[in-house]
């Protein structure tokens, strides 16, 4: 008898270790936080198998978006730290910084305004004196005027870029073309039929402030003509990425190809109106252009050239006056990375602060990216073919990553000796200081400075394919604190670092090597065996419905959203597997009402879901999007993940549990993950404990 009531005493032992949570747990500020925020969100009258979307994302509105509140709260602090002013120990960077706005504050008055929007159109039609048409040579200075003085073109951005094809390696960067992802507004909000009329509007007031006297028909067939010409070219820009349309090409090659443009011309004034050397050296025929989308840029100037020359002058001018931004806006986006650097420091104050955060933040990016390699390794047609897990291999041994910020960006004295080219007089008139300004931020990014798209307070993540880095900016790690367990972290942050990792092996990033050149990698029957993997995943979306706000219904579009589906399917299960191999993966949480049986796995399903509890999209952009809208990306990932009909106990065919679905990057029959290792050592140890009762017997 006694032997068996220590054999149950032992068996009480080993299921209390088990336990998540004890009445002695003291619990921080932060998993307090995170677990009261899981419970509002979760409707309890939705059975998770059918609708876990729904079952634990209650009422998606902008206020209860984690991601939208923490960017909207990262805006106001920026905004809010520009309008305290200077501080004792602030560096000359940062002292330029306050002195823009201060200066621009004073002389953005309505008359300085109006005056310097008519300065800027006269010196605009200085390019048309003497011009009787606007060929290549003419289209070519249009555009180099307006990138740098202006920031825009219909032609392409302004940026800079890591060629992509090895024939040009010996370059650290060339001039990228890309299609402007803006015209007077976003392209994507074209496709709203419904703001035509606004736009529209817009053109027509725009116009009439440099032209008070036109006749009203007239403004009214401009502006309709004006709202055509930008229609025409949001229509070819939002295409699917596709590596056999990325061109790097010389200059001397890209006259022939895309004639309607000089760009001799156009790589010269760039150099002159900025200050840039860009040729360094180079014979300007033989210096490289980089084509982002070669097809959309041939759509691009077909449109143009069909486009009455007297319409495209008057476009342009019409843009000129809306550029023009807010004090704040102009301060922030021409010294993005004071910026940043103020955001940064004000945030964590100290070295010490910074270098803390960012080793738990690498710990965890760490993590990930172990058991991504761990999971690819598993794969029969990746580690059985040489070939193919030989590219594989390379891509993960080159893989870089920025987490937090690049190095550099919290020292005040290095923004100081990247800002010492930027000085503002004191008799600045608003003209000069616009000016000024488009002009250094154009400088800054055609000599490596400054690239836009790496902007730290953006609540976001990245990959880059042209040089295999995955970014996770310090806004984007605000979601989630040193103070979390395990589940808020990886289900939350985890899994979208898991997604950014896994995009160097979706569609688009697995044709690029691990120095970032377009050079496919896999062998014959792992290019076909990845193939079919994808085209699972296409078939499985295209099946897919959605609703937006309005109750509208639309079709999800499989090929165009299969990169990110791909990546979200593999990241999801990266960052489960490096959630159950962290220590404290079982970690206590706060059980409140709605979580008091919640298991830890059951939690990193649920911050996954609070990370998507986002507003709905438009159905009429959603056809040119590259994701799926984030109720399918839920559904999509997690009907396809075993380890969560597991921990929800899922019974087979319910919504997220079918016997049909995808595996995407799924360990081989055979592997053995983190998911079922945790399995098996738990059954384990209860098959000992049982023995050890059967034993003391």
């Amino acid at each position: 008898m006694g032997n068996f009531i220590f054999g149950c005493r032992f068996l009480v032992f080993v299921f209390s270790t088990w336990t998540t949570v004890s009445s002695g747990d003291i619990f921080s500020p932060e998993a307090k936080q995170f677990a009261t925020d899981i419970d509002r969100r979760i409707n309890e009258n939705v059975n998770p198998c059918d609708d876990f979307y729904e079952y634990s994302c209650f009422n998606p509105t902008p206020v209860n978006s984690t991601r939208i509140v923490v960017g909207s709260e990262i805006r106001q602090t920026i905004l809010n730290r520009l309008k305290t002013g200077k501080k004792p120990g602030d560096g000359e960077a940062v002292n330029k910084y306050y002195d823009l706005y201060k200066q621009c504050s004073t002389v953005q008055t309505d008359e300085n305004f109006n005056q310097t929007i008519l300065d800027y159109v006269h010196d605009f039609d200085k390019l048309f004196e003497g011009v009787g048409k606007i060929d290549a040579s003419q289209l070519a200075k249009i555009t180099a005027y307006l990138l740098v003085h202006h920031g825009f073109s219909l032609i392409t951005t302004l940026g800079k870029s890591k060629p992509v094809h090895k024939r040009f390696s010996n370059f650290r960067s060339i001039l990228s073309i890309e299609a402007p992802k803006s015209l007077s507004q976003d392209v994507l909000y074209f496709f709203d039929p419904t703001r035509a009329d606004k736009f529209k509007d817009i053109l027509r007031s725009h116009y009439a402030f440099i032209n008070s006297t036109v006749d009203k028909k007239y403004l009214n067939k401009l502006a309709s003509d004006m709202y055509n010409l930008e229609f025409a070219i949001a229509h070819v820009v939002p295409a699917p990425r596709d590596v056999k349309n990325v061109q790097t090409m010389t200059v001397s090659e890209a006259m022939k190809t895309f004639p309607t443009v000089d760009w001799r011309t156009v790589v010269t004034l760039l150099a002159s109106y900025s200050g840039v050397d860009l040729l360094d050296g180079t014979k300007l025929d033989d210096y490289p252009l980089v084509f982002e989308n070669s097809n959309t840029t041939k759509l691009i100037l077909e449109i143009i050239a069909k486009t009455p020359q007297e319409l495209l002058k008057n476009y342009f001018k019409t843009r000129i006056v809306g550029v023009f931004v807010s004090c704040e806006a102009l301060t922030t986006t021409t010294l993005p990375l004071i910026k940043q650097h103020l955001y940064i420091i004000d945030l964590y104050p100290t070295a010490a602060d910074r270098a803390n955060f960012k080793r738990f933040a690498t710990k965890i990016a760490d993590n990930i990216i172990t058991n991504v390699r761990k999971m690819l390794e598993e794969i029969t047609w990746i580690k059985n073919d040489k070939q193919t897990y030989a590219g594989f291999t390379d891509k993960m041994n080159k893989l870089t990553k920025i987490i937090g910020y690049p190095d550099g960006l919290d020292d005040q004295a290095h923004l100081d000796r990247l800002h010492s080219d930027f000085a503002l007089s004191a008799n600045e008139t608003m003209t000069s200081m616009y000016l000024k300004c488009f002009k250094f931020l154009a400088k800054s990014i055609l000599d490596d400075r400054v690239i836009i798209h790496l902007d730290m307070t953006s609540v976001n993540a990245y990959y880059n394919p042209n040089s295999n880095i995955i970014g996770i900016p310090i806004a984007m790690l605000q979601l989630i604190s040193p103070n979390d367990i395990p589940a808020a972290i990886y289900g939350n942050v985890g899994t979208t670092i898991g997604h950014e990792i896994i995009h160097g092996f979706d569609v688009y990033g697995a044709q690029f090597d691990g120095d970032g050149d377009i050079n496919p990698w896999m062998s014959q029957a792992g290019q076909a065996s990845f193939d079919s993997m994808v085209q699972c995943v296409v078939n499985e979306y295209n099946e897919f419905n959605a609703t937006d706000a309005k109750n509208n219904t639309f079709k999800v579009n499989g090929a165009q959203t299969a990169g990110e589906n791909v990546a979200d399917n593999g990241g999801i299960r990266a960052a489960y597997n490096a959630f159950l191999s962290d220590p404290e993966w079982d970690k206590p949480f706060p059980r409140t009402p709605k979580l008091k049986d919640t298991t830890n796995e059951q939690l990193f399903f649920l911050a996954f879901n609070r990370f998507w509890c986002i507003p709905p999209f438009d159905a009429s952009l959603a056809s040119h999007f590259l994701h799926s809208p984030s109720k399918v990306r839920v559904l999509g990932t997690l009907r396809n993940f075993e380890p969560f009909r597991k921990a929800f106990n899922c019974p087979a065919n319910s919504q997220y549990a079918p016997e049909k679905h995808c595996d995407v990057y799924t360990p081989s029959e055979g592997s053995t993950s983190n998911a079922q290792s945790m399995t098996s050592n738990v059954a384990a140890f209860t098959l000992l404990s049982f023995f050890m009762i059967l034993f003391v017997l």
